[in-house]
């Protein structure tokens, strides 16, 4: 970069004109990470970590007044948050599932959840890896009882990728964010968000 910054910049890293997605280091890169997690590239992003993921996604999502935020009591505070602004800008509300502690069952989780969505419920944020407790949440089942409701599911993977096998598709959820430098290794800070294909058209970055 520094020998000649506008190659690199402009034709070696990216295309600010977006006519050329192929053979660019910034997506060669984004290709090698998603076959990692199991994604498709054309759905995968890189974003700073999952905060900003998080944020992009609950920035984007069209909520009304009214509308419901669901996050559970075991979710990452500064995904919460972001939350909690996004529903505080729209005139919606967040409200907080509370969920069993370690050593519960499976469907206790996925119990609890399906009773906390209620009919507007818009959208849940539910972790994979709980941050402070390291359940693995059965984040496939959960986002199954969401959608039977119309509930839309971002997940947060933040300690996901190189601890456990990830195949993001399978799991049935809206986004998912996640960090590359934890369990994965890569230098801070560096996560990837990644967008079902249904929700693509609709999910802007935070920075135009």
């Amino acid at each position: 970069i520094e020998r000649n910054p506008a190659r690199f910049m402009l034709r070696e890293l990216d295309d600010p004109s977006g006519r050329d997605t192929t053979g660019l280091r910034l997506r060669r890169a984004a290709a090698e990470v998603a076959s990692f997690v199991g994604a498709d590239a054309d759905g995968f992003c890189f974003v700073d970590n999952v905060t900003t993921g998080a944020n992009a996604v609950l920035r984007s999502f069209p909520l009304e007044p009214g509308d419901k935020i669901a996050v559970t009591s075991l979710g990452y505070g500064a995904v919460t948050y972001a939350a909690q602004y996004a529903a505080r800008r729209a005139g919606a509300e967040v409200r907080t599932i509370e969920l069993p502690g370690p050593g519960a069952p499976a469907e206790q989780f996925v119990d609890a959840i399906e009773r906390g969505l209620g009919e507007r419920t818009r959208l849940l944020v539910c972790d994979h890896i709980t941050s402070h407790t390291a359940l693995v949440l059965p984040l496939a089942e959960i986002a199954a009882v969401a959608r039977a409701r119309g509930t839309a599911v971002l997940a947060d993977g933040a300690h996901v990728p190189g601890n456990i096998a990830l195949d993001v598709p399978s799991l049935g959820v809206d986004w998912y964010a996640a960090n590359l430098h934890k369990w994965a290794l890569a230098p801070r800070s560096s996560g990837f968000l990644w967008v079902a294909e249904q929700r693509r058209e609709t999910t802007a970055p935070l920075i135009t």
